[in-house]
């Protein structure tokens, strides 16, 4: 077995999650595609679902992707025409060259005649399935039993997501690898001067505002912030607003006007998208991040935020308590006094700010892309063994 583990690999990896601006499941698949690239028992060529690639890079959306949304939401079967049409894609290139395997980082395999290894990075599709629109739904109800059985080893991004995989599927433990996602080199802490020029584009002053990232849908429960907000001190819900940097999602608009109403008062703003470059000064210049939302399978804006030095207060539901562990104000969901609490502590408490600021750097450096690659390459020797 050691003589194999040092054997080259050749891997094809779907890179179609990969369309500008990234979503989580995007940032992990560039983010471990450019770290694996750096080990030199692994050649990797990149399959953007059309069209393939020996370069591992974003690319901006494509013109037809509203027209591709309009169509998906309203004409039968169109899913699976778009899985055809790329497969006839995928097997085109497959004639050029030999690959030992494939890696799915987005769930759901294309058909290959090898060793695939798929990654699943939460069951909210299961758990929550009305926080997601129902062609989604009954997609991935339908595909998910074939793609775990198709593919020869399972990555899950958490131990929680492991657990969720065993007892839904009945799979084997040891058929599921825990690969925890890291953090960039470009979260770190920064200093008043350093993230000035940033913050003061968006109207923001250095600790002067709480901050919420991630995309407007339901499973975020960005409710509970807004609500916390109303029961907030006016004086303190003005002096420190909360911040949202997302892109819109889908069944938002309730909750746009409920945001509404704390903007209007001075109390919140709409970012809207933010460039990757920007989050880490913007996470640095914010007294905290609140992060309330219903299930993750990893949360990576809680380690985001906590590298740099951003006191945390977040959800203590699914993987989350995994990923801040010591370092972040836990709650329940729904909690709108806890939270309150939580937000009048960090903000009023200089000496509990730089606390959990310092616990939150240490907790933070235990995650890194180095470290998921590593263990990536174990789950790719382990599917090829099987």
């Amino acid at each position: 077995m050691s003589d194999f583990k040092r054997s080259h690999i050749k891997v094809v990896m779907s890179t179609k999650s990969l369309i500008t601006p990234l979503t989580g499941i995007g940032n992990y698949t560039f983010n471990l595609s450019k770290t694996l690239k750096d080990n030199p028992l692994i050649e990797i060529e990149a399959f953007y679902g059309f069209s393939w690639s020996k370069d591992i890079l974003p690319i901006a959306t494509p013109k037809t992707s509203k027209l591709k949304k309009i169509v998906s939401r309203f004409i039968p079967y169109s899913y699976t025409a778009r899985q055809k049409t790329s497969q006839i894609a995928f097997n085109s290139g497959l004639k050029n060259t030999q690959f030992d395997l494939y890696h799915e980082p987005n769930f759901l395999p294309l058909e290959f005649n090898g060793a695939t290894v798929i990654t699943i990075h939460d069951l909210s599709f299961i758990r929550f399935p009305h926080v997601h629109p129902a062609v989604r739904i009954r997609m991935m109800n339908k595909a998910m039993p074939r793609a775990i059985e198709q593919s020869q080893c399972i990555i899950a991004d958490s131990h929680f997501t492991k657990r969720e995989i065993i007892s839904e599927f009945s799979v084997a433990s040891n058929k599921v690898h825990v690969t925890h996602l890291g953090k960039s080199s470009i979260y770190y802490p920064r200093s008043k001067a350093d993230v000035s020029n940033v913050i003061e584009k968006y109207g923001l002053r250095f600790q002067q505002y709480v901050i919420s990232v991630g995309t407007l849908e339901p499973r975020k429960n960005l409710i509970q912030a807004i609500q916390t907000y109303r029961a907030l001190p006016n004086k303190l819900a003005k002096r420190f607003p909360l911040i949202i940097a997302g892109m819109r999602g889908w069944k938002e608009k309730g909750l746009i006007s409920e945001l509404n109403a704390l903007i209007n008062q001075d109390k919140a703003k709409m970012l809207g998208y933010v460039p990757d470059s920007d989050l880490p000064f913007l996470y640095s210049g914010a007294r905290s991040l609140i992060f309330p939302s219903l299930y993750e399978g990893f949360g990576l804006p809680v380690l985001e935020a906590m590298a740099c030095g951003t006191p945390v207060i977040a959800s203590n539901t699914s993987s989350i308590p995994e990923v801040a562990g010591n370092a972040g104000i836990l709650i329940d969901v729904g909690d709108i006094d806890a939270m309150k609490a939580s937000i009048e502590m960090i903000c009023e408490d200089n000496k509990e700010f730089s606390r959990l600021s310092d616990l939150g750097i240490i907790q933070a450096d235990k995650f890194s892309w180095q470290k998921c690659a590593v263990e990536t390459y174990s789950a790719y020797q382990y599917a090829l063994a099987h």
